[in-house]
């Protein structure tokens, strides 16, 4: 089971572990930047920037990553900067975080003597809830018709991945570690899919073995996200895939089983020390939990927040309560 507080974090590491790759940005300038632009951002000059534009407390909280580049033919004291940001929810502080990215590249091209980069945008969002493209204007739209022309305004290029349609994804190409990725994003949780065109996860890896490097981050991916039990996972692989593949996925499957068995058994331990500070004079925190669940008149998330829990733990024991039929599968 994910921990609640890592799956973020398994979003972000696949894709900035995707987008720090080169040619990930060139199939991404070939197939979703518009052609017109794509064409005067130089492929050959393009480097990934190493530069942390965030406190180290922040990194762990954003996933940012920056390519810079050249315009061509060159164009002199001028350059691009491309700023990929990865989200996997509606987050209202998309337009404050990619203006603060702006300001930070912009002070560090200052800072190193060099005229400032255009800074492109380029919101990549994986969840399944509609979000619309973001705008300044919608932020203050109450605001006066007479002060609007105020309202800051910077286009971006933002990608809804499940709406990108399935077959613009697979003709990005088979080989592709973008397309790849976009469609494990995309079909991570559709089981239909998931049994009918398994081997499309790791054709990439198949035919591109210099790659391999990948395969752990898509068995993790597929081992946390996808609607499969273990044994079905492992006859997906026996059936779809070849015996050198099969061999490769098992065992980075193996390994993150174990990863989680012992986050889990961390997890618990860390549980039961929540579980002895919360207890009361007459009920364990298991029966201060149930009760609270039973009345109905707290959210989850209010009830790990008010004994200082996991919400992991909340969760766990309502599924209890359901099975045992104290409490019915639409209640909260």
């Amino acid at each position: 089971m994910t921990n609640d507080s890592a799956i973020p974090q398994i979003h972000d590491k696949l894709f900035k572990s995707v987008f720090q790759v080169d040619e990930t940005v060139v199939d991404f300038l070939t197939y979703f930047m518009d052609a017109d632009v794509a064409v005067k951002i130089s492929v050959e000059a393009l480097t990934l920037d190493n530069t942390h534009y965030v406190s180290s407390q922040l990194a762990e909280l954003v996933s940012d990553v920056v390519y810079r580049s050249i315009w061509t033919p060159e164009i002199p004291n001028s350059s691009v900067a491309l700023l990929f940001e990865h989200k996997s929810f509606p987050d209202p502080l998309t337009l404050e975080q990619l203006t603060f990215y702006k300001s930070a590249i912009w002070a560090t091209d200052r800072k190193n003597k060099r005229p400032p980069s255009l800074v492109i945008g380029v919101v990549i969002y994986h969840g399944r809830r509609r979000w619309e493209k973001p705008s300044f204007y919608d932020i203050f739209e109450h605001a006066p018709e007479e002060a609007k022309r105020f309202i800051p305004h910077s286009d971006y290029i933002f990608i809804s991945v499940h709406e990108i349609p399935d077959e613009l994804i697979l003709s990005i190409s088979p080989f592709s570690l973008l397309g790849a990725a976009f469609l494990l994003m995309k079909k991570v949780d559709n089981q239909d899919f998931i049994f009918n065109r398994f081997a499309l996860f790791f054709e990439f890896i198949e035919n591109r073995p210099e790659r391999n490097d990948f395969l752990y981050i898509f068995v993790e991916y597929l081992r946390r996200f996808a609607p499969l039990e273990p044994m079905e996972f492992k006859q997906l692989v026996q059936k779809n895939l070849s015996f050198k593949m099969q061999e490769q996925v098992m065992t980075a499957y193996e390994t993150v089983s174990q990863i989680e068995r012992r986050e889990a058994k961390a997890e618990g331990k860390a549980e039961g020390k929540a579980e002895g500070k919360a207890e009361g004079k007459a009920e364990t925190l298991h029966e201060n939990i149930e009760r609270l669940l039973l009345k109905k008149l707290l959210t989850e998330e209010q009830i790990a927040d008010g004994l200082e829990i996991s919400l992991t733990l909340v969760r766990k024991i309502r599924e209890k309560l359901i099975q045992s039929g104290q409490l019915m599968i639409s209640d909260n």
